[in-house]
């Protein structure tokens, strides 16, 4: 979709906070479970030491359409 490709950009532009709201408001949208579990991935990473980081880690793990590769990632692996 549009907003997870801007939320990439923001990604890439290193505009944490901008690429963190928009990756939130892309799961307002009826998202494919395997992009759902992608912007978990992505805000768990994004919001780095803080308490919700562990919550989009746990969503994200707790999806089977997660990529391994992401898996992996989150699993320290």
């Amino acid at each position: 979709t549009l907003v997870l490709s801007l939320a990439t950009v923001y990604v890439g532009l290193m505009r944490v906070q901008q690429a963190e709201a928009t990756f939130k408001k892309a799961l307002e949208l009826q998202l494919p479970s395997a992009k759902r579990a992608g912007v978990y991935y992505f805000l768990a990473a994004l919001c780095g030491d803080r308490p919700e980081a562990a919550e989009w880690k746990a969503k994200a793990l707790a999806s089977s359409d997660l990529p391994a590769p992401l898996r992996a990632k989150l699993q320290g692996r």
